[in-house]
């Protein structure tokens, strides 16, 4: 009575905001009783809450992923929903995954620049490829069962935040889970590669999230060594092999998936409408800015602007 006050406008908000990340449908605050209120008295009052930010990194390499789901937080079943948060070192990759059985929003919290953390999925067999850049404040989502990836271009840590509309909702990491996972001459095939390689391929995979290329790690002033605790010594030239591997082993497994990574900063007159990519036009500044950090490399078959 009376109008709104702050509180209750900042909780509207939050409610809002939490209905966004989780896909969930509004629900009245009176006059209805909301499904689940028998399994949720089985539950007492801390079992609701859970301390993401301290919680244990479910992954731990170039960055930390820290989920919540029914295993955690077990209050959450048959309520469709689930987080994870993400804190991803600079030039690092959340690698290509899918979610089975969930469709996923991504919100921001901080990046290096408004344009740093490079979002891309790929639609089925005959579908398009869509990337983005985007940075703190923006959202971003990833439809059911599509591959998927981020990978952050800024030269600082990348936080942010994701939510699925499942509590189980299922992660599929390609190289990891999917192609290594594989029969060998599956592999052998894929890429067409001899028993060896392909041996030393898989072998190869990196952890998610995996550590970025050697030009981004150069352009940020990262040694090999600060991006994995090393001291340096002798160990340098094992980290330096491991670095390359992994980036010999991502970028083609990403190009098979048709995730076509940094071909996107394509600068083309027609608002990248010939190469089927739905990149907003308003964006281009920030693609010619990512080549330009990348010292100009314009891959072979993209035309100069």
């Amino acid at each position: 009575p009376g109008g709104s006050t702050p509180r209750t406008m900042a909780t509207a908000r939050a409610l809002v905001l939490l209905a966004a990340l989780t896909g969930a449908t509004a629900v009245p605050l009176s006059g209805s009783i909301p499904i689940g209120l028998e399994a949720r008295r089985e539950f007492g009052r801390s079992d609701f809450i859970f301390p993401l930010a301290d919680s244990e990194a479910e992954a731990e390499n170039a960055g930390t992923v820290q989920p919540v789901g029914v295993g955690a937080l077990p209050a959450l079943i048959g309520e469709g929903a689930s987080m994870t948060l993400f804190n991803v070192d600079a030039c690092a990759y959340n690698l290509p995954h899918t979610h089975p059985r969930a469709t996923e929003i991504l919100f921001v919290i901080e990046t290096a620049q408004d344009d740093s953390l490079m979002v891309e999925f790929s639609e089925e067999n005959g579908g398009r490829t869509l990337s983005n850049f985007i940075g703190s404040g923006f959202l971003t989502f990833f439809p059911q069962g599509l591959t998927h990836f981020q990978v952050n271009l800024g030269c600082t840590e990348s936080m942010y935040i994701s939510g699925l509309n499942s509590e189980d909702g299922g992660v599929i990491t390609i190289p990891s889970f999917s192609v290594a996972a594989l029969d060998l001459d599956a592999v052998r095939v894929m890429f067409t590669l001899s028993e060896e390689e392909a041996l030393d391929l898989i072998a190869g995979v990196p952890a998610n999230p995996a550590v970025g290329l050697e030009e981004c790690l150069t352009r940020c002033n990262i040694t090999l060594s600060d991006e994995e605790g090393g001291s340096g010594g002798d160990d340098d030239d094992d980290m330096l092999s491991s670095a390359e591997l992994s980036a010999a082993i991502v970028v083609p497994i990403v190009a098979v998936l048709g995730i076509t990574g940094f071909l996107i900063y394509r600068n083309s007159d027609n608002g990248y409408g010939k190469s089927g990519r739905a990149v907003p036009s308003q964006q281009d500044v920030a693609h010619q800015r990512t080549a330009a950090a990348l010292g100009g490399a314009r891959p072979p078959g993209i035309p100069p602007p």
